[in-house]
């Protein structure tokens, strides 16, 4: 990545200088402005984009898991139906359909959130979960959904084949 970064800089500090000298062949201009101009247009370019950067790269985290980052509320009043649940050693899976039953309309970037457990007892926990979704769902509509949790611990998913999921929530985010 830092190398990427790198070569990226590289392109770009290179499409500068020879900017900035063709600007001197056109206008006569000494070295010395022709370096003042490389310069300046270089710091330019690394501020905007050290700015854009910061700007684009805004985490994303939960209240649940531990987060405060995020004002989320929850959203009552939504069902959840078709739940099913799928697993293999990488992921675990469950997905159905929400329906909306408020009486106003839930904007796109809403979190789902679910907490898998080994059975259906609910008693022992394996992981929270949550995804972001990007739809819209106005009142009375029914939308299908998905929480996905990739395993990145090493645990061994087949192990649960009594797999069951509570606590499904719908989080917006207050500005």
């Amino acid at each position: 990545m830092v190398y990427l970064i790198y070569m990226i800089f590289k392109d770009i500090d290179h499409l500068i200088k020879k900017t900035c000298y063709k600007m001197l062949q056109l206008r006569h201009r000494n070295y010395h402005q022709t370096s003042v101009y490389y310069h300046m247009i270089k710091r330019l370019l690394l501020i905007t984009f050290l700015l854009l950067f910061n700007v684009g790269c805004k985490p994303v985290y939960d209240t649940i898991m531990g987060y405060q980052n995020l004002n989320l509320t929850e959203i009552t009043n939504v069902s959840f139906n078709d739940i099913s649940y799928s697993t293999d050693n990488f992921y675990l899976q469950v997905k159905g359909t929400l329906t909306n039953n408020n009486n106003f309309t839930i904007h796109r970037l809403f979190y789902l959130e679910c907490t898998f457990y080994t059975d259906s007892t609910f008693t022992t926990r394996i992981v929270d979960a949550w995804e972001k979704s990007g739809r819209v769902v106005e009142p009375g509509e029914t939308v299908p959904w998905r929480i996905r949790y990739t395993n990145d611990a090493g645990v061994d998913y087949w192990a649960y084949p009594n797999l069951a999921v509570d606590d499904i929530k719908v989080y917006k985010e207050e500005q």
